[in-house]
């Protein structure tokens, strides 16, 4: 199966599948509202036009079954190094636990190095803990204390 697995920039085409996946979630099935999809395709664009930041998916079979979006970061800290951000990382669940998140991570590692970034970074919610014990098994390091301030 994976050698069948396709890594894309994601399509407008894809974005209902996209909020779907991120539905798919422990967070996600209460935090998310498709019917609020003008709200999805602003953001959808606002990622698409900067360039820094990209929606990938993970296609199989020409469906979408996974996704996340990277940034890449520029900074002083490291010697002036370059970092990728990955964030809603999100594989819909009868496709975990085969490797195709382990294989998504491969490509978005591949993608920053082609970007000469030095660092991977990402972060997880505390209740996601499966999700935790994945990024752990990949080699990340829990270096750092996340915080957040909602506004609204």
């Amino acid at each position: 199966m994976l050698d069948k697995l396709i890594f894309r920039e994601a399509t407008l085409n894809d974005l209902k599948v996209i909020v779907n996946l991120i539905s798919d979630d422990i967070l996600g099935k209460d935090r998310e509202d498709i019917s609020k999809i003008d709200n999805y395709k602003k953001a959808f664009k606002q990622i698409k036009n900067s360039s820094n930041q990209k929606l990938m998916v993970v296609e199989f079979e020409n469906n979408v079954i996974g996704c996340c979006e990277i940034s890449i970061l520029h900074s002083l800290t490291f010697n002036g190094s370059t970092r990728l951000q990955v964030e809603a990382v999100h594989i819909y669940s009868k496709y975990q636990g085969i490797g195709v998140g382990k294989w998504l991570f491969a490509q978005i590692s591949s993608l920053a190095k082609n970007k000469q970034c030095k660092i991977i970074q990402l972060t997880t919610n505390k209740a996601r803990v499966k999700a935790y014990k994945f990024y752990k098994n990949l080699g990340f390091i829990d270096s750092h204390l996340g915080m957040k301030l909602y506004l609204d």
